[in-house]
């Protein structure tokens, strides 16, 4: 995982300028800590997460989600990234009205945010699955 400490990826430079009160903040902060999960766990050396949305829509709705990493995890990290947006109450689901793309995060953050990331999202992915 690259360790550019302090430069942020695209996503964080991009949130930085964004007024908090557009409503989509959580979904590029959720965006990077879901790509630096699944670098932590899966121990791949690159992952692109690529997430289309609708241009009018919910908050918690995604319309597609695409990974770039090697085909034969494709399948594997694909099906934990859903997990994971889901446990953080997001909703996939492709109605076939007009999308655009999301910016992706390029995976350039400290390895304290990628720790901080892996225990906030294997928390909420754990709580979704335990039987309670």
């Amino acid at each position: 995982m690259p360790n550019n400490a302090g430069m942020g990826c695209q996503l964080q430079r991009i949130r930085r300028n964004r007024d908090p009160r557009h409503g989509v903040c959580d979904l590029d902060k959720d965006i990077c800590n879901i790509t630096m999960w699944l670098l932590e766990k899966y121990q791949e050396p690159h992952v692109q997460l690529w997430i289309d949305r609708y241009y009018f829509q919910s908050r918690y709705l995604i319309a597609r989600l695409l990974l770039d990493v090697p085909d034969e995890r494709n399948e594997q990290l694909t099906k934990a990234a859903l997990e994971a947006f889901s446990a953080l109450g997001y909703q996939i689901f492709d109605s076939g009205e007009t999308t655009y793309p999301y910016p992706c995060c390029d995976g350039s953050h400290s390895k304290h945010d990628a720790l901080r990331a892996y225990a906030h999202i294997e928390t909420a992915v754990r709580a979704q699955v335990a039987p309670w």
